[in-house]
């Protein structure tokens, strides 16, 4: 059987991504506080299987800053954005009148937490909501990765373990 898995950064997308799929991943390092903590509660009324990530500042994490992301279908009509903003299809970079009709994306930055405050979530939300797997970087240490993995099977879930 073939697994889509689609990362999500906020309740909406979960929601809409788990109508879809069988398997979401739900980047908690993307989600603002007040989606955090409306997250368990949606996550029990969902059917789909849910991988926790919360990817550390040096493997990409980052916390939204307010303005609210979107990702739907509308998007795929916007011009994709590199690091500096600029499309880069391979011919030409567009700044043209269709950018202003698409959705705004956060400038996110790095997780603000450190790693401690990071675990923290991590245990917190295994405890709190229902997720089948737990997705952790390889290079967040042998205590860390124990500490998930103990709260992880507690809760019910694996381990993934992840290079970037």
């Amino acid at each position: 059987m073939k697994r889509i898995c689609i990362p999500v950064f906020d309740c909406k997308m979960l929601k809409e991504a788990a109508e879809k799929t069988d398997l979401v991943e739900v980047r908690l390092d993307r989600f603002g506080k007040r989606e955090r903590e409306k997250l368990a509660e949606i996550a029990k009324k969902i059917k789909a299987k849910l991988i926790l990530t919360i990817r550390k500042k040096s493997e990409g994490g980052i916390e939204r800053t307010g303005v609210r992301e979107r990702f739907d279908s509308q998007e795929s009509n916007c011009p994709k954005r590199s690091k500096g903003g600029i499309e880069r299809t391979g011919v030409r970079e567009r700044f043209d009148s269709q950018e202003s009709n698409c959705p705004k994306r956060s400038k996110g930055r790095k997780f603000k937490g450190n790693e401690r405050q990071r675990l923290a979530l991590f245990l917190e939300m295994l405890k709190a909501a229902r997720f089948a797997y737990a997705d952790i970087e390889l290079s967040s240490g042998r205590k860390f990765i124990e500490k998930v993995r103990k709260k992880a099977k507690e809760a019910g879930a694996k381990l993934i373990l992840s290079k970037h």
